[in-house]
């Protein structure tokens, strides 16, 4: 592969043939990138909650940026899910209906349920679960809350990555930030919150898959994310009311 800067000034890399696309100049990572990665850092944190609307003065005078890189950052924020964008209402963090809920863990059920069927049967596999779960026992107890939930969600990643498929692992990051938003919904629920509440309870996922029923594997995946989904419907209703 012939790499731009080997190449001679004046020198076409198409060798006469026509460009499938024009030359620039690429920046990795761009302020763009920058802005929704600490905008993104906030919301998982709480410490932008959900329901916020996002001025763009407030925001760029705040990051020291630019209106135009400000605005690359809340639009691939807004892709993602992440973030809301409509007419005249500017842009906002979304707080996830019922239905919002329900169906992001349905979702995320019929993806880590196929993952826990596939890992039991592939048992040599199961050493990815391990390391995601010494990550996540290294988590201080005294750390934020997007500290632990980010271990937690990387715990379930590694499951989804362990299957092996780009597809399915593509899949489920499509669900990604809304999941985020999901566990947000539930970051007060007092054993949940904790790193050590979290490392038990996938050691306990981790045990269930070293037995070998895939049924019984997909089972456990359910009953693990029930008691989140309870969690969060129970905030979503809270603050419905109070509405």
């Amino acid at each position: 592969m012939t790499n731009v800067r080997d190449t001679p000034a004046g020198q076409s890399l198409t060798n006469g043939r026509e460009p499938v696309v024009e030359s620039t100049v690429l920046e990795r990572p761009s302020m763009g990138d920058a802005i929704a990665q600490e905008l993104a850092r906030q919301i998982f944190n709480g410490s932008i909650p959900v329901g916020t609307r996002l001025r763009e003065v407030e925001l760029a005078e705040a990051f020291g940026v630019s209106r135009q890189s400000l605005r690359a950052g809340l639009a691939q924020l807004v892709h993602e899910g992440l973030l809301h964008r409509a007419p005249h209402r500017g842009v906002w963090v979304p707080r996830l209906t019922t239905e919002d809920l329900e169906d992001v863990y349905r979702v995320r059920l019929l993806l880590e349920g196929e993952a826990a069927r596939f890992i039991t049967l592939h048992p040599e596999r199961i050493s990815v679960l391990d390391e995601a779960l010494a990550r996540l026992r290294r988590v201080p107890d005294d750390a934020q809350w997007g500290t632990t939930m980010e271990s937690h969600l990387a715990f379930h990643l590694s499951l989804v990555d362990s299957v092996g498929s780009t597809r399915l692992s593509r899949a489920y990051r499509q669900i990604w930030s809304e999941a985020w938003l999901g566990l947000v919904a539930s970051r007060d629920h007092a054993v949940q919150a904790t790193p050590r509440g979290q490392a038990d309870s996938h050691a306990a996922l981790i045990d269930v898959f070293r037995q070998g029923d895939p049924d019984r594997s997909a089972a456990a995946v359910h009953q693990h994310m029930q008691s989140g989904l309870e969690a969060a419907l129970e905030f979503e209703r809270s603050t419905s009311s109070e509405h």
